[in-house]
């Protein structure tokens, strides 16, 4: 059975940029937009392969996970609003060390299927903790001009934070659940939960574009 709920909801959220796109234009979430074409590009030419030859492009994936580490690193970059110095040093040297990973493990090992799935958890936890943090540092803001819901960067921290918080726990199951043949609706187990996960993921970012305002700081 062939899941690509995930692509719909990509496909929402890139047109909901487009609806949007007169407000987040010459901002830093414009990029957002960039991604998104790029995320359901790769999704669609995945989607094809899976129904013809039925073998993964790997470079394809290769390129999905740095793009996706460089995105969200930037989009946090310019969320935050304090320890911007610190951060852009923190986020720098982790883009820096997993590009090194993922291009070590592709050219040198074979391209481990093992060996990238602890990249991905890494990656997926790493950011997973600047999305904690993020939303540890709005909720101690004791000047809060508005609630949380109304801002942009809550949204894609939450959605962050859900999806790979999520994924990383899916994939460090993936030997036993692959071993066992473990399916939900006659679909591998890591790939259902991926799908459902990736719908609160697009869904938030959605909202994010939605909320968006430009002309204030505390918008983000």
């Amino acid at each position: 059975m062939h899941w690509h709920i995930a692509v719909i909801f990509q496909m929402v959220a890139l047109i909901t940029f487009l609806v949007t796109y007169k407000k987040t234009k010459r901002t830093f979430m414009q990029w957002i937009g960039i991604y998104l074409f790029y995320i359901v590009f790769v999704e669609s030419i995945d989607i094809y392969f899976g129904y013809t030859t039925k073998t993964a492009p790997t470079y394809f994936h290769l390129t999905y996970q740095i793009a996706s580490n460089f995105f969200y690193c930037y989009i946090f970059y310019n969320v935050f609003r304090i320890g911007k110095r610190y951060l852009k040093k923190i986020l720098l040297t982790f883009l820096l060390l997993i590009l090194l990973l993922i291009l070590y493990n592709h050219f040198f090992i074979s391209d481990s299927v093992e060996d990238s799935y602890k990249i991905r958890i890494v990656s997926g936890m790493f950011l997973s903790g600047i999305a904690c943090y993020y939303l540890y540092t709005e909720f101690i803001n004791d000047n809060l001009e508005e609630l949380l819901v109304h801002k942009s960067g809550f949204w894609i921290a939450s959605g962050v934070l859900l999806f790979y918080s999520g994924y990383s726990i899916v994939i460090t199951l993936h030997p036993f659940t692959s071993k066992n043949k473990v399916y939900i609706f006659d679909t591998p187990v890591h790939t259902f939960f991926t799908q459902i996960l990736s719908v609160f993921l697009y869904s938030c970012i959605a909202i994010a574009l939605i909320v968006w305002k430009p002309k204030t700081t505390t918008s983000y």
